[in-house]
């Protein structure tokens, strides 16, 4: 065997999220897992028990209790994951109203920003109820044109918040990459920047927007957030309307969580779009939650005290506002697997492993978690076909944003 670059002493396993969970393991069924691999091994092997477990451990937060984890493990696609249960997503990231750091946002053009948890909650209580007072409902879209700032999470909550699903499109796009998402979904707001910075020069996005903006006729608003400039000229777009103008204005407001369905639809993403029109594919909210939970809380052992930083530009990037309160560390026990797999490097594929299943497909590996896609597109609001996708963890640590190039997603 290769010589160990690095393994974490004692005393860090044994303070891990991860041993804590594997002990509570132990104790709840009798077992005695001393590694991650035991661990591993019965989490595919009882993927009922693993999921309520997982539920527990993170404190999922919802109105009325799941009446069965899954109806059938071995249905893929088809499977109904935490029937019965009602819950938001937005409610579970937005559960702390206390002064500690919840954001910190550094821009390319050097501008750095944060928001404490209560700061956070009531910017997504301005927004939400705007977009109430928008006639925005449960089933509909909202979609950000928006680089990775505070005002895509912002936007992102309180969209979900009232039960309507949220998609984004980074700043760099042309309008018809836009156009080719955006247009299949039907979005009724769509929030935008003015801008953006890449290699330290503001580029604009007003231009491509107003084109965009009169080819999707669904947009009843379109809400402009200042970036590139303070004061952006959007007298020229139709329906545009500045964020500082756009959110309430009132004070102490409070967030009626929209409670909704397990597989309630929460994001809308996309395929690369190489081979035609991009494919939407939908995410569950309560698919997204548990898993980002299960992910930063065990695989990055996530704590409130941390604080989490994620560069990217792909849509992946969703999954940081779960931990958005939460931080990565080390990986505790060993670098573990993405979560509970039927499949996971088989030789058919080459990206499934260990192979439990015969993988079903050469291009494709068997996911049985509630975090697979829903759903492709359309329609929206009918979700109820597969598992779900994604997040967070409590306690939950800061989220770091960065913005140093044209994109991000929330």
């Amino acid at each position: 065997m290769s010589k160990l670059l690095w393994q974490p002493s004692e005393a860090q396993i044994k303070s891990s999220n991860m041993y804590r969970f594997m002990t509570l393991i132990n104790q709840q069924y009798g077992t005695a897992f001393d590694s991650y691999d035991g661990l591993y091994r019965w989490s595919i092997d009882h993927i009922p028990e693993f999921w309520k477990e997982m539920w527990d451990f993170a404190s999922i937060k919802a109105s009325v209790p799941y009446d069965k984890v899954i109806d059938d493990v071995t249905k893929m696609p088809g499977a109904r994951w935490f029937d019965g249960a009602r819950l938001n997503f937005a409610e579970n990231l937005l559960r702390f109203r206390d002064d500690r750091l919840a954001l910190v946002f550094r821009g390319e053009d050097k501008v750095r920003r944060t928001f404490t948890y209560a700061q956070l909650y009531d910017e997504v209580a301005r927004v939400a109820k705007a977009l109430k007072d928008a006639g925005v409902k449960a089933g509909d879209r909202v979609a950000g044109f928006v680089p990775n700032m505070p005002e895509s999470i912002i936007a992102m909550l309180a969209a979900a918040s009232l039960g309507a699903a949220w998609s984004s499109c980074s700043p760099d796009f042309g309008i018809k990459g836009v156009l080719d998402r955006f247009g299949q979904i039907q979005p009724k707001v769509l929030f935008t920047a003015d801008g953006y910075f890449f290699k330290g020069k503001p580029l604009d996005s007003l231009a491509r927007i107003a084109d965009i903006i009169r080819q999707i006729p669904s947009v009843e608003k379109l809400v402009v957030v200042p970036y590139a400039q303070e004061q952006p000229d959007i007298s020229a777009i139709p329906k545009a309307v500045m964020y500082a103008d756009f959110k309430s204005a009132g004070d102490g407001l409070e967030i009626d969580f929209a409670q909704l369905p397990f597989d309630h639809s929460l994001y809308v993403m996309y395929s690369s779009g190489t081979t035609g029109l991009p494919k939407c594919m939908v995410q569950s909210a309560g698919g997204i939650l548990i898993h980002h939970l299960k992910e930063l809380m065990l695989h990055t052992d996530l704590k409130r005290e941390d604080t989490i930083f994620y560069f990217t530009t792909w849509p992946r990037m969703r999954r940081s506002p779960c931990s958005a309160p939460v931080p990565v560390t080390w990986p505790p026990l060993r670098p573990p697997a993405s979560g509970p797999r039927k499949n996971s490097i088989c030789p058919p594929c080459g990206r499934c492993s260990p192979p439990v299943l015969p993988c079903p497909s050469k291009a494709s590996n068997l996911f049985m978690t509630p975090s697979s896609p829903t759903s492709s597109w359309p329609p929206l609001p009918a979700v109820r076909t597969s598992t779900a996708v994604s997040p967070w963890a409590t306690p939950w640590g800061r989220f770091t944003q960065a913005s140093f190039s044209a994109g991000g997603w929330p």
